[in-house]
């Protein structure tokens, strides 16, 4: 009887931690961007990893069928986006939360009043 209540059990305890991430990985995301309430667009954008070490990943961004060169972007272990305010590097975005487990949830919020000139 106790294996009988312990099994359902185990099925809700399935997590699913960071994925392994290297170079060569590529896929394409949809982006959406809110300018205002009601006020929003999305674009198809092509992900490739250039290389990821324990810290970081090193990848490129381009729109799907753009024939413009990607850009290079670089974002922490675990997705995260930094920006350096006041000279020290902030954690700014987290857009997951590994590990990830069923009903688990989270908010992502992003906002740059006045980004850094790079």
């Amino acid at each position: 009887m106790l294996c009988a209540i312990g099994l359902p059990l185990l099925a809700f305890a399935q997590s699913a931690p960071a994925p392994a991430i290297k170079g060569g990985d590529s896929w394409t995301c949809v982006n959406t961007f809110e300018k205002a309430p009601s006020i929003w667009r999305q674009t198809p954008d092509e992900v490739t990893v250039l290389r990821a070490t324990p810290s970081h990943i090193y990848y490129s961004l381009k729109q799907a069928g753009s024939t413009q060169i990607p850009s290079e972007v670089i974002a922490g272990a675990d997705w995260s986006r930094e920006r350096n305010v006041n000279g020290a590097d902030v954690v700014v975005n987290r857009p997951f939360a590994f590990p990830l487990t069923p009903r688990k949830t989270w908010n992502v919020e992003y906002t740059e009043q006045h980004p850094n000139k790079v």
